[in-house]
């Protein structure tokens, strides 16, 4: 995880940085919230994102969709 280079987010959230910081990308996108693998919160953010944002589509659509804004460690 420390490659991930962990920090607190002015919103109070744990978010990842990285080489992403340089990008030319959206501040959410450049450090993503950080979530724990084992949580049910987590569990509800993927179905959330599979409902809704990819319309049930398949796991490889889900995770890129997911990852936009979210880091799972």
């Amino acid at each position: 995880m420390g490659r991930l280079e962990p920090h607190l987010g002015m919103d109070g959230l744990i978010r990842v940085g990285g080489r992403l910081t340089r990008a030319a990308l959206q501040t959410d996108q450049k450090t993503p919230i950080l979530l724990p693998r084992e949580d049910r919160l987590t569990e509800f953010i993927v179905q959330e994102i599979h409902a809704t944002k990819t319309g049930h589509s398949g796991r490889e659509y889900t995770l890129a969709a997911l990852r936009e804004n979210y880091r799972i460690s």
